[in-house]
């Protein structure tokens, strides 16, 4: 084992402080990543209790811990409610939901399958999950409320058309079959293995709800039907057809291995049941070797083999899934890809949530063996670094409590914490640079010659601090006394690039260059009819940075690639992506790599800039390349 620094130990840390740690181990983009979740200010769950219909039929009602709205990107904008919590056994099935809008709020009852004595018992809580669609297309702006199961979520809708008008409150008729036109089983990856029913079709008008869905299971055979509400006549005429999509989840923890066949509105479709998820498939990698977070919320490796990716770590658990939760951050791979360095959180569910700790561990690629560098910490590790070529690690960690109790308007200087080193070749752990200013320091990011340090001084209890930086040639700490926010070295080490992006977007951001020494501030993107630019990265000859920018404004989710050449200006887009995350050049130059997509379906990506086309290079998010 490594040894562990006598600093990695430290008290516990504010939830606020927590967050701000979290949020910047790795600059990010400000928008956040997949749709966005406007749950706001949850209620305590109410008591779930059968209803009426349930008592007669003995269905049960499925317990919702969490509910949220996501709205998503698009024309016209698909929303939905997505439930989260605990089958009621492990033999249950959905049975049936139930959907009313009234007025401005949504109604949904999700009832499970009657008791089976026979089935075993479930002593951690089968996690459950289903996304509804809500048809917004023709509602008013305001605020919605929706409630699954009793549990409440609100949220903001600001998207409506001018033909926007409220639905009729009691329109006649009978519930009509949704047009299902796409129809899919989706097994995915983790313990249990999440199976899902995802049938996709269209509205049949602007102002349709689902209203209704049924599940019945007949040995292999499972047939579901999906109803939208009464036809109201007040409905303006829909010309082109509303899109919607539904994933209503299979639990298949005690049902028998088999081929299933799957029936949606009469739509049919079919499912091999192994109780395994699909073996990963090899990539065309563009030659990269590639660390990331896989879709299953495990650290996986992509080597430039082009052989199937390698998991290595096995034991993610995510929140909601019963028992411990285990969740991995921001891998840093070394520049040779021996080491992979990664934040690990632990939580274990107490009666008033969850009790975390925290720990940096780094992975041996060659050998499968892992080894703490910090373990069993009260707070995050704040930020981490390979030096190049190296297998020297830097890394911040959390700050005292009291750290922020400010004397004469600044943070204690007496708790201020400095950046430490983890070799991993002498197992040796040490102080690497003090906190001569009085502030304690947090995410370090080596230059490309190794000589410079650099890292934020801990000022704000939110958003980026002042930028500084060691010179471990010269001996010096230097400091800018200003945050540059997302900022990058260029290959010389010369000069820096940067963002002023140290909080949320304002949508004025821009990218600037700034040499090292003695330097003005050079503005290189250009002014946008609308938007921002954000992110900045140095190709490895220096003659181009790529970055993002986001036309939409702060609110939006949609990232567009931009590779500018420094000298003359020119531009390159390379297509929008929704919530990009991360971006880096290959070592060659030949490629930029990030993730991008839905929170929770987020895709590496590669872009090979001779070609100019992007290559899905693993399932997953959060990329760190290896750079020979």
């Amino acid at each position: 084992m490594l040894l562990k620094s006598t600093f990695a130990k430290i008290g516990p840390l504010s939830i606020l402080l927590i967050l701000l740690l979290a949020a910047c181990a790795v600059p990010a983009p400000p928008a956040t990543p997949g749709p966005v979740a406007v749950t706001l200010q949850p209620t305590t769950p109410a008591p779930q209790v059968p209803t009426p219909a349930a008592a007669e039929t003995g269905t049960r009602p499925i317990q919702i811990a969490n509910a949220q709205a996501q709205i998503g990107v698009g024309s016209p904008i698909p929303v939905e409610v997505v439930a989260s919590g605990t089958w009621p056994d492990l033999c249950a099935q959905v049975a049936q939901v139930e959907q009313r809008l009234s007025g401005t709020r949504f109604n949904v009852e999700i009832l499970a399958t009657p008791a089976d004595p026979d089935c075993p018992p479930d002593r951690l809580g089968l996690p459950f999950r289903m996304a509804i669609p809500l048809n917004m297309t023709s509602l008013p702006t305001g605020a919605y409320t929706v409630a699954v199961n009793g549990v409440e979520a609100v949220f903001e809708w600001s998207n409506a058309s001018s033909s926007a008008l409220p639905a009729s409150e009691n329109p006649a008729g009978d519930l009509r079959p949704l047009a299902v036109e796409g129809l899919a089983v989706e097994v995915g990856v983790g313990s249990p293995i999440p199976v899902e029913v995802v049938g996709s079709g269209t509205w049949p008008d602007l102002c349709a709800q689902l209203a209704r869905v049924s599940q019945q299971f007949s040995g292999n055979r499972i047939e579901i039907s999906l109803s939208a509400s009464l036809a109201d006549p007040a409905c303006p005429p829909d010309p082109v057809g509303i899109p919607f999509r539904i994933a209503i989840p299979l639990n298949m923890v005690e049902m028998p291995l088999g081929a299933y066949t799957v029936t949606v509105n009469g739509v049919e479709t079919g499912l091999e049941w192994t109780a395994t998820s699909p073996e990963p498939q090899p990539v065309e990698n563009l030659g990269l070797t590639v660390a990331y977070i896989g879709a299953d919320g495990n650290l996986w490796l992509a080597d430039a083999s082009g052989g199937p990716p390698r998991q290595m770590t096995s034991d993610a658990s995510p929140l909601g899934a019963g028992g411990d939760v285990i969740s991995y951050y921001f891998p840093k791979i070394s520049s040779d890809g021996r080491y992979i360095a990664a934040r690990r959180d632990a939580g274990v569910p107490i009666s008033e949530g969850v009790r975390y700790q925290f720990g940096l561990w780094v992975y041996d690629t060659e050998t499968g063996e892992s080894r703490p560098v910090v373990e069993d910490s009260d707070s995050p590790p704040a930020g981490f670094d390979w030096k190049p070529g190296t297998h020297l690690l830097a890394y911040g960690i959390g700050s005292d409590p009291n750290y922020f109790t400010t004397r004469g308007g600044k943070p204690d200087a007496a708790l201020a914490t400095g950046i430490y080193a983890a070799d991993l070749d002498s197992g040796e752990s040490s102080l690497l640079v003090a906190p001569e200013h009085g502030y304690a320091l947090i995410l370090p990011t080596w230059s490309p010659d190794g000589r410079f340090l650099s890292f934020d001084e801990l000022i704000y209890m939110e958003g980026r601090g002042p930028f500084a930086y060691y010179d471990f040639e010269a001996r010096q700490y230097i400091a800018w006394d200003e945050p540059l926010g997302n900022y990058d070295w260029s290959p010389d080490s010369s000069q820096l690039a940067y963002d002023r992006l140290s909080y949320t977007a304002s949508g004025t951001e821009r990218i600037f260059t700034r040499p090292r020494v003695d330097g003005a501030e050079a503005r290189v993107s250009p002014e946008p009819d609308q938007g921002y630019a954000f992110y900045p990265v140095y190709s490895p000859d220096g003659r181009q940075i790529a970055y993002l920018t986001n036309p939409g404004g702060p609110e939006s989710v949609q990232h567009t690639l931009i590779v500018q050449n420094l000298a003359s200006g020119e531009l390159r887009e390379l297509g929008s992506y929704e919530s990009v995350w991360h971006l880096e050049w290959s070592s060659d130059g030949r490629a930029l790599v990030f993730s991008a997509g839905p929170y929770e379906s987020q895709q590496v990506y590669g872009y090979d800039l001779v070609n100019g086309a992007a290559t899905v290079l693993a399932q997953g998010s959060q990329p760190s390349l290896a750079r020979p």
